[in-house]
């Protein structure tokens, strides 16, 4: 699919439902074919983990006072086990039983979201991907498909929807979820911006990368 011309008004919520789950898949496949290379030329998750963490790394703290440092943890910054701890939030101990598209489903079923909810979760994955903040598998793409979901809904959405039914929805309990909310806020730096131009950009970016 071309991005040339796309307008974020031609969508309705099935058709980005389906692009979200895509995208999602894809990047998932995409770590599994890197997980695959002959062994020289292999990434551990360690490896991947570590990486995204030293990238994050800057060489100092955002200013005092700008609204980077409002918006920031400075020990996502400095300490290194600190940030890998955010990321590890993420993954599951055991392989997930249902598929990424049934997961999704669930919550486009349950919450029937806008539009501009699937483009701003679509725009979320495509920062994480494309500024190696964390690696994207099938251990960790449900977390972090809910912990955006509900930051996305939460910031778009006219109707809002208890902590306790976006946990009972997503499988995890109240206090996980919190969890992962707080965890994704501070490694995407609260980057929410939910104007019309900005959506209209997000989705030219990434739009192009599915299948």
């Amino acid at each position: 699919m071309e991005n040339e011309g796309i307008d974020i008004l031609q969508f309705n919520s099935e058709q980005c439902v389906d692009l979200v789950i895509r995208y999602v898949q894809n990047l998932v496949d995409e770590h599994k074919m890197k997980q695959s290379a002959p062994a020289g030329r292999r990434r551990s998750h360690v490896d991947s983990l570590q990486e995204g963490v030293i990238r994050r790394l800057q060489p100092q703290p955002p200013l005092l006072g700008s609204d980077q440092f409002e918006n920031s943890n400075p020990e996502l910054y400095t300490n290194p086990s600190y940030a890998i701890k955010q990321y590890q939030f993420f993954w599951l101990s055991n392989p997930p039983v249902l598929s990424i598209a049934d997961y999704i489903h669930r919550f486009h079923r349950y919450c029937k979201p806008s539009p501009a909810t699937y483009i701003s979760i679509g725009n979320i994955f495509h920062n994480i991907v494309s500024r190696n903040i964390i690696p994207i598998t099938e251990r960790n793409a449900f977390r972090l498909f809910s912990s955006v979901f509900m930051i996305s809904s939460k910031a778009i959405e006219d109707e809002l929807r208890s902590m306790k039914r976006y946990a009972s929805i997503a499988g995890l309990k109240e206090n996980e979820l919190k969890r992962l909310e707080l965890s994704i806020l501070l490694l995407i730096e609260y980057d929410l911006r939910v104007d019309h131009d900005s959506l209209q950009s997000n989705l030219s970016k990434w739009i192009h990368t599915v299948k």
